[in-house]
């Protein structure tokens, strides 16, 4: 598989895996209560998830891709989420104002990037707290930026979704497929 049609696939299952993480996060966090999640935030959530996804990804990329392959690849998988986004919901922007846009998710993803890349583990092993793993700390982040709680299930349930969608999304075996 070359890098375009590896971008296309994996650009589509993130970009569909974010948004099943972020429903099983805002219907468990809304479930018993009278909780509302808006759509801003809905949407926020999705482009998190993609954020953590695209890491994790490049995480892999790190593994099993020589570097100059990695960086054009993981350059061109995170225009093509970005594209995917705005063509995906309907955001009929300028082409100026959309390349402002992407400028800015492009400093969001790298941002984020940085910022997770503190984390060594993504979960924690058998036994172990789930402090200071990269899921865990993601599920604070958008319990406490998004849904406005610090309550301790929600954030296992995002770390729950994310860490159950990387076991079963195959990622590095996909990545291997690159040629």
């Amino acid at each position: 598989m070359n890098i375009s049609e590896a971008v296309k696939l994996l650009s589509n299952d993130i970009n569909n895996i974010s948004i099943e993480c972020a429903n099983r996060v805002t219907e468990f966090y809304t479930s018993d209560s009278d909780k509302i999640v808006s759509d801003n935030d809905f949407g926020s959530i999705v482009v998190e998830f993609e954020y953590l996804f695209l890491h994790v990804v490049d995480r892999y990329a790190h593994m099993t891709l020589s570097e100059n392959v990695r960086d054009k690849f993981i350059e061109a998988l995170g225009i093509n989420i970005i594209d995917l986004n705005y063509k995906n919901y309907g955001f009929n922007i300028e082409k100026k104002l959309f390349e402002d846009a992407k400028k800015y998710e492009i400093n969001m993803l790298n941002k984020r990037s940085h910022e997770y890349s503190k984390y060594k583990k993504l979960f924690p092993d058998q036994g172990e707290g789930t402090g200071n793993t990269l899921f865990w700390e993601f599920g604070k982040k958008i319990t406490s930026e998004y849904l406005h709680s610090h309550n301790p299930a929600v954030i296992v349930k995002c770390a729950i979704a994310a860490s159950d969608i990387i076991l079963k999304g195959n990622l590095e075996e996909k990545l291997k497929m690159i040629a």
